[in-house]
């Protein structure tokens, strides 16, 4: 929109081009306010579901009653630098979806909140790691681009890939002989057609204690290429104790994004148990007695398509019953 020279500018600001017509506010009274107006004083990322927007209600009871890992961006909507940095932080939620929570607070709006965490500058990004009722935080003082944030979250995150090794292999696969977990193998890594180093550390995290996610190398232990197969980039195993002869009880794989290779993995993965309204009653009848095992209930309305409460649920499919409802 070109801008218009006139003696009243501040009409202009507040109402627009209508606002500067003869005969504005005598057949309508407009509330309309310039696009300035809206960029320096709504939260940047209200309306932005990956990213958790926190207030001073809920910041205290979400971070001292978990035990997840948060990267809070402490911004004012009037900070030319938060709306720069915005692009990048939305694709870190994307990015990093399900390894840790990404989180905004807007500091216009609580004040009392950021000075409370000594929030003296904007946009200031700080993780928080949690645990026990208490957390210690760090400040992040890198590049505000997305691949130096990346690395700098996954030097946060516990690294769950297990190396397998031929001289070890038995004894690695024994540890999980009390409660079997399928397993993901990556053959190669960080060359062509294989995933990267850092993608894997993140399904590590993402997939933890839903699959074992492993990696070996075949280029110096050729040996372990004669227990499981090389062929593809990506291997599925439902039970390494099992008889590796039987073809079906494992699944080549191709290179892919990791979000879909998120949701290829939770194909297998057993599905937990939805309950009926009468289900449902004869369980809790069954809870009265003493040889009944516990059960974790997850009500929603209808089934959920999300891949992190798909995660969710499938963490303790043993013990979760799954109850929809419309």
């Amino acid at each position: 929109m070109k801008f218009k020279r006139c003696g009243n500018t501040e009409k202009y600001d507040l109402y627009g081009e209508e606002g500067l017509q003869q005969d504005f506010g005598k057949t309508w009274k407009g509330n309309y306010h310039s696009w300035n107006y809206y960029y320096e004083n709504f939260g940047i990322y209200d309306d932005d579901p990956e990213i958790i927007t926190l207030n001073k209600n809920d910041f205290s009871r979400s971070l001292l009653e978990s035990t997840d890992l948060w990267f809070i961006n402490f911004y004012s909507p009037q900070c030319s630098h938060c709306h720069h940095l915005a692009p990048v932080w939305r694709k870190l939620a994307r990015e990093l979806e399900g390894v840790l929570r990404i989180c905004a607070v807007n500091c216009e709006e609580d004040w009392l909140l950021c000075r409370q965490q000594s929030i003296h500058s904007y946009p200031s990004l700080i993780i928080y790691e949690t645990g026990e009722g208490t957390y210690k935080k760090d400040h992040y003082q890198g590049p505000r681009d997305l691949k130096d944030m990346v690395n700098y979250v996954l030097k946060h995150v516990p690294n769950n890939v297990i190396r397998l090794f031929s001289e070890y292999f038995s004894q690695t696969v024994a540890l999980d002989e009390s409660a079997p977990q399928p397993w993901l193998i990556f053959t190669c890594k960080d060359v062509d057609g294989c995933m990267d180093s850092t993608d894997i550390t993140k399904l590590g995290v993402v997939l933890d204690q839903v699959v074992n996610v492993a990696v070996i190398e075949r280029e110096k232990d050729k040996k372990i290429c004669d227990i499981i197969s090389c062929e593809s980039p990506i291997m599925y195993y439902f039970n390494l104790n099992a008889n590796l002869s039987e073809e079906w009880k494992n699944v080549h794989m191709e290179i892919m994004e990791a979000s879909d290779l998120v949701k290829k993995v939770l194909e297998y993965v057993p599905e937990p148990k939805d309950f009926s309204e009468k289900a449902f009653k004869d369980m809790k009848h069954s809870l009265r007695s003493v040889m009944s095992s516990p059960k974790l209930l997850y009500f929603t309305k209808g089934k959920t398509e999300d891949s992190g409460s798909n995660i969710i649920m499938k963490h303790q499919v043993d013990l979760m019953s799954f109850i929809t409802g419309e």
